[in-house]
């Protein structure tokens, strides 16, 4: 399946830099920066009280791939 992706700059400030890094070392198997971004940005958005079913769905299927 091909994946549509956009590429995007964020800069980070030392603190909330410092507590991705730190974040990201505690994983079992350490993800790159990115992906440790693109995982938090997952997990607050599944928090969030207003997530939108097409993230579910896209969520789930991502899911389900990683599991193949």
């Amino acid at each position: 399946m091909h994946e549509q992706t956009a590429a995007v700059r964020l800069q980070l400030e030392k603190p909330i830099f410092a507590l991705v890094e730190d974040w990201r070392r505690s994983q079992p198997k350490i993800p790159s920066r990115n992906e440790a971004i693109r995982l938090l940005l997952w997990q607050a958005l599944e928090q969030s009280s207003e997530k939108p079913k097409a993230l579910v769905a896209v969520r789930s299927t991502e899911a389900i791939e990683a599991a193949r």
